[in-house]
């Protein structure tokens, strides 16, 4: 009968049901064994079968032993935590726990254990790690799962500053506690929400140190949160691990180091950025210089020192995109005497950029144009027109608006009328400010035209 006992325990802690009970009636039934708490023990545990088991039967189980004038001890007790760890029911929990509490029942540490699992399950975390930290208090160890169990559940919900501050803990009390897959879930839920502190510190103790090897999405929420933060360190620390396994860099993820130079106020390092795109065969785009843009407008970055700092990269041996420079026009196309050097810029572009000029190249020359001064404007933009003849560069509506203005401001509307037509031959239509601009030219020469405009 003791071996059967033994054996029914057996079955019950691994959750077969049916097993289980097929033993307590043979007991019953057979060996003449009354119903004792050693058999509803074994009831009871049963349920830690995941999608068999459940709360409702351990009421029910609990219900019947107090029937037969029973009271749970301990060993009975601390199997219903057990269940309750996989079958989170919040009322009958705390009852066992005061009833325990009221008995003074000395139970081993592994009670403690699934009571904190059935709270963390429950998404009690409060009192989960209320009751960790009096663990630690009272010297009652803890498997370090336990506490990764927490960090795990608490990333699952976007807890991530408690999440970081238990994982600091962990490193604390228990060197090497966490386990890879608890560090893969924190980087990758720390990163996702773009949590600095947190996700610096997991890169720090597990990449950095080659200890493991991130999946590139990591990789990517990682390199978007260094960029945010404008952690250059960071940010290309990720660059080397994606680097290692030949990852094809997009322009969406060099856009990301620009951005974190230029947060660090480090233009060349932004430049340089261009110059390894270019290398890679990734063309910068528009976007690509959009917080450098910001960055030299706002900081009145000299267009001379900007210069000199692509002159020095192509020194170094980089190659310069044509949109390294066309950023730098751009920052000179709003002022009245920048067409100059400008156009001194565009003269030697050559000498600079491997494929010349673009249409983004000529927008900005044009906008000079149109904003400029200089007498010879309207000459200067004429050239330019014919430079994209030359170089067979097709006009977009920019373009055409921005002759259209310039020629309008320097009186001649005979050009300005002339690129007016090419421009409604491509289909484009100047804005709303350039048409009164020339309209409003027209009417004052009393020339009939500007009824067509109408």
């Amino acid at each position: 009968t003791d071996q059967l006992y033994e054996d029914l325990l057996s079955q019950a802690s691994r959750g077969y049901i049916e097993d289980t009970e097929r033993l307590v009636k043979y007991l019953i039934s057979e060996r003449a064994q009354q119903p004792n708490l050693r058999l509803y023990r074994a009831l009871v545990l049963a349920n830690i079968n995941p999608p068999h088991g459940s709360a409702e039967s351990v009421i029910s189980i609990l219900q019947e032993l107090a029937d037969e004038g029973l009271e749970p001890d301990a060993a009975l007790c601390h199997s219903v935590i057990k269940v309750l760890a996989v079958h989170p029911d919040f009322i009958l929990r705390n009852e066992v726990l005061e009833y325990v509490s009221q008995r003074w029942y000395n139970l081993p540490s592994s009670y403690h254990y699934d009571v904190v699992s059935g709270l963390i399950r429950e998404g009690q975390f409060e009192m989960a790690i209320k009751k960790l930290e009096d663990m630690w208090v009272r010297a009652i160890p803890f498997p370090n799962w336990l506490r990764g169990m927490l960090i795990h559940s608490l990333c699952n919900v976007e807890e991530i500053e408690e999440a970081f501050r238990q994982v600091k803990l962990a490193e604390e009390q228990a060197p090497n506690a966490l386990t890879g897959p608890i560090w893969y879930h924190f980087l990758d839920a720390a990163s996702s929400i773009h949590h600095y502190d947190a996700t610096l510190h997991a890169w720090k103790r597990r990449i950095s140190t080659w200890y493991l090897n991130p999946p590139t999405g990591i990789c990517l929420n990682v390199l978007e949160t260094a960029s945010r933060a404008g952690d250059v360190k960071l940010a290309l620390d990720v660059f080397r691990v994606l680097g290692n396994r030949k990852h094809v860099f997009t322009v969406d993820q060099y856009d990301a180091l620009i951005d974190t130079h230029i947060k660090e106020k480090n233009l060349p390092g932004a430049f340089s950025i261009m110059c390894t795109m270019a290398s890679a065969g990734v063309s910068p785009d528009r976007g690509s210089t959009r917080s450098t843009f910001t960055y030299m407008k706002e900081s009145k970055t000299n267009w001379n020192t900007t210069m000199g700092m692509l002159q020095y990269l192509k020194r170094q041996g980089k190659d310069i995109p044509v949109e390294a420079v066309n950023v730098v026009l751009e920052t000179m196309a709003s002022s009245a005497q920048m067409l100059g050097p400008a156009m001194d810029i565009y003269n030697n572009l050559h000498e600079l950029c491997k494929f010349g000029a673009n249409i983004t190249t000529f927008s900005h020359l044009f906008r000079c144009c149109r904003t400029s001064i200089n007498a010879d404007r309207k000459d200067t933009a004429m050239y330019l027109a014919s430079e994209m003849i030359a170089l067979k560069v097709t006009p977009n509506a920019t373009v055409f608006d921005d002759i259209i203005g310039t020629c309008t401001r320097t009186g001649d509307l005979d050009y300005a009328i002339q690129y007016y037509a090419e421009m409604r031959d491509a289909n484009f239509k100047p804005t709303e400010a350039t048409l009164n601009q020339l309209t409003v030219a027209l009417a004052k020469n009393k020339d009939r035209r500007c009824y067509q405009l109408l």
